[in-house]
């Protein structure tokens, strides 16, 4: 599911309008964001815990070139 099915979904199930959905889920999205920017978590009690812990550089192996 993304974002503009969750949308969709929860406009059906409330009955609010596809924008207003849409408002609200982005402002969630910007308040967790700053909060997790912060070093804060997200917890949403017996559902969901979210934390950022470290941001690593991807690490590029080495590409192996197999010929048919």
């Amino acid at each position: 599911m993304n974002k503009q099915t969750t949308i969709r979904a929860v406009a059906r199930k409330t009955g609010h309008t596809y924008f207003e959905v849409q408002t609200i889920l982005e402002a969630i999205i910007e308040v967790w964001t700053a909060e997790l920017v912060q070093g804060g978590h997200i917890t949403l009690q017996d559902f969901l815990t979210i934390k950022l812990t470290e941001l690593k550089p991807h690490r590029h192996g080495k590409l192996r070139h197999h010929t048919p």
